[in-house]
């Protein structure tokens, strides 16, 4: 126990005391009752690494003026409990101290995770700690979610009539407790026309009586979960925009985060922007009959202004697809003359617009009604303007000089991406006092096989920041006698695009049969991740006649990832094909997964406009490439061990984990071919970075050594003698 006032420590024998015997202040908890002693029965067993990171965090939190940790916690560390439990009290320590920092944010904290489940987790977790540690009255929290997530009260004409008494009580029930319509409350699965009723498409804004409880406002609570893309816009406004002033920031999942900051700083236009404003217009009755009457233009013609403008944006997607190079990357300047008719038009549209919400507030149309109904005009002009404003940025493009920046186009869309966000983020990440940024796969062996945070502190462009500490906080699993890497050398390099067909042909049979052994080994219980669709196709059609024989069902990724996984999960012995969503944020401990097979390592796609024009700024296979190939075998293989029991093994069929990658295609496979003739541990180039950075110490290079570890880690599961 601790006295906020006077900071006296107490020791645990002591707990019975409430009061100081010192200046008869309030006694609070400190690290030691939580964590060592188990006062408040948080937690259930020591973990080192656990109070370790705690309290690295804590002592970050006492640091003036500001400060970052990297920390990188293992599978079943208890990351959460580590960042929120100093955390908490720190809040309560900044409440009762008459010593508190009175200034704005400064009890404030924001937690951002890539998956909802975590979000789950934490609105869980939160709670159960403010209570459990006496700190209902100190702190106050909430979920920040997307716009998308809320309906809008009002919006029960949007409701197919089926539905419509359903959300009407759903609706009532959540205005009576003065909540938001959040779609988790909703009764069943989620109906196919919520997006028709979320406040997303709200056009009134403050201006609705009901603003106040149908979104939430979080700048009245102490601590915020939020998710990365949410925080990146928080970010891309400056911090505190979207959130209200905060002082602490934890990202977790955080080797997640650098794609939804890249998308919360970049532009773009998408043929939805104008399916968006349409489907706003048709369902306004009022919006439609104001329009009619405003002497201006019927809602008949307006409408069909903004189709002829979608239309026109197809035209100038087209034309920069068809100017794009193998990477997707255009030249403004190449599709200039599209760029200025479709700005002369969106021009003609904004004007239009501006003419019907200054008419809805003339003489003729003057009451409240009409003036809300000029507010809604004036978001479509808004909405209209920011098209006009990108179209801008297009044509001034190439006049910026802004090397950090590509034009794509993809999907029906156009896109200005930063190529390096570190220089764009960093700078905002740095105006937040605390900073803790964690994951279980944060760091990376450099090439002496030591683990290093700079690939993600470049990426997030937090690099020689003061008060910046970095830890690896190891799991509390015994991987050295629960797992075995099995690479075998003798597997053939993966084909290249300009490979013969034959090539081809012969790696997809060889992955193909060497997955069926390896899952016949197990009987089963097997996730095979690919990287790439095709990949997946050609070796399950392989795969699938050999482990039928052996009463072996594969499940294929197609579709949607959960109820996938459900199938697994219910299908006895089964083997999992999967694409990216299994690499990562899939959990299932126990007997249930024995193997994690990795058929090709991820590099990412040389094509990919963002990685193409790293490789013609660095030239540096072992920079851009690299890394993010590492942090996904890293992620592929946590699949596996998710408890204290569990067991099995990892097994990587690309022999490049030997090579390395290094000289020629006949230099690779001379060194295999050395290796298999005089079997060692040798791994060449950035294979001994990736085995450095997996952590996995019992390595096989043969199939008969795995065939006795199955053996010893399964025979109870097999009923074998």
């Amino acid at each position: 126990m601790r006295c906020p006032s006077c900071e006296l420590t107490l020791s645990a024998e002591t707990s019975a005391l409430e009061e100081c015997t010192l200046c008869g202040g309030p006694l609070i908890a400190n690290m030691d009752d939580v964590f060592k002693y188990k006062k408040y029965n948080i937690v259930r067993e020591s973990r080192p690494a656990q109070l370790e990171m705690a309290q690295d965090i804590w002592n970050l939190l006492e640091r003036e003026p500001s400060g970052t940790l990297w920390a990188e916690g293992g599978t079943g560390t208890g990351k959460s409990f580590a960042y929120l439990i100093p955390s908490l009290l720190k809040i309560q320590d900044q409440v009762l101290s008459e010593n508190a920092n009175k200034k704005t944010g400064s009890r404030r904290l924001v937690i951002a995770t890539a998956k909802k489940i975590l979000q789950d987790q934490l609105a869980h977790d939160i709670p159960m700690l403010l209570s459990k540690l006496h700190l209902g009255n100190v702190a106050s929290w909430g979920v920040m979610k997307g716009r998308s997530n809320y309906a809008c009260w009002r919006a029960v004409r949007d409701v197919p009539e089926k539905d419509r008494r359903q959300f009407q009580l759903f609706v009532d029930e959540c205005r009576q407790r003065r909540q938001p319509a959040d779609k988790n409350l909703w009764v069943g699965l989620a109906p196919e026309w919520w997006d028709d009723v979320c406040i997303e498409n709200c056009l009134s804004g403050t201006s609705c009586p009901d603003f106040e409880f149908c979104q939430p406002h979080p700048g009245a609570w102490n601590i915020v979960v939020t998710n990365h893309h949410i925080l990146a816009y928080d970010l891309a406004r400056g911090p505190g925009s979207l959130f209200g002033a905060y002082s602490t920031l934890v990202i977790d999942e955080a080797h997640n985060a650098i794609g939804a900051f890249r998308g919360a700083f970049s532009k773009e236009l998408r043929e939805k922007t104008f399916e968006s404003l349409l489907k706003k217009l048709s369902k306004d009755d009022n919006l439609r009959e104001c329009i009619d009457d405003s002497g201006v233009t019927s809602a008949l013609r307006y409408r069909q202004k903004i189709e002829n403008n979608g239309r026109e944006f197809i035209t100038l997607y087209r034309a920069a697809l068809a100017r794009a190079d193998k990477n997707r990357q255009i030249n403004p300047d190449d599709i200039v003359g599209d760029l200025e008719n479709f700005a002369e038009k969106i021009e003609t549209t904004i004007d239009l617009t501006r003419d019907l919400a200054t008419n809805f507030v003339s003489a003729k149309f003057g009451d409240d009604f009409y003036r809300a109904m000029s507010q809604r005009m004036q978001k479509f002009n808004r909405r209209l303007t920011t098209i006009q404003e990108f179209i801008a940025a297009l044509l001034g493009f190439n006049k910026s000089n802004d090397t950090n920046f590509v034009v794509t186009a993809e999907e029906k869309a156009i896109l200005i991406q930063p190529v390096e966000l570190g220089t764009i983020v960093g700078p905002e990440l740095m105006k937040i006092p605390k900073k803790i940024i964690t994951s279980a796969t944060l760091a990376m062996a450099d090439e002496r096989g030591t683990p290093s945070f700079s690939f993600q502190q470049e990426q997030f462009g937090v690099t020689n920041a003061p008060g910046a500490i970095a830890g690896v906080y190891p799991s509390p699993f015994d991987y050295d006698n629960h797992a075995v890497l099995y690479a075998p050398y003798d597997m053939p390099l993966p084909p290249k695009p300009d490979d013969p067909p034959e090539e081809r042909a012969a790696w997809v049979d060889k992955i193909g049969a060497e997955i069926a052994r390896l899952c016949e080994l197990v009987n089963g219980d097997t996730f095979v991740l690919f990287s790439a669709k095709k990949d997946m196709l050609d070796v399950y059609a392989v795969t699938q006649p050999k482990l039928r024989v052996a009463d072996i069902p594969i499940i294929l990724h197609e579709g949607d990832a959960a109820a996938i996984k459900k199938k697994y999960d219910e299908t006895p012995h089964s083997v999992l094909f999967g694409l990216k969503s299994f690499w990562e944020g899939i959990d299932i401990p126990g007997d249930k997964l024995r193997q994690v097979i990795i058929t090709k390592l991820p590099f990412p796609h040389p094509f990919d406009p963002i990685v193409a024009a790293l490789n013609r700024k660095y030239n540096d296979f072992n920079r851009v490439s690299v890394p993010p190939m590492i942090y996904d075998v890293k992620q592929g293989s946590g699949r596996l061990i998710r408890s204290k029991t569990d067991r099995g093994f990892v097994s990587i069929l690309d022999p490049r984990i030997w090579t390395g990658g290094s000289g020629g295609k006949e230099r690779q496979l001379g060194h295999l071919r050395s290796l298999a003739a005089n079997p060692c541990f040798k791994p060449l180039s950035y294979g001994k970075r990736l085995f450095s950075s997996l952590g996995l110490n019992k390595v096989v290079y043969d199939f008969t050594t795995l065939q006795t570890y199955a053996k010893h880690f399964f025979r109870r599961v097999n009923n074998d003698p």
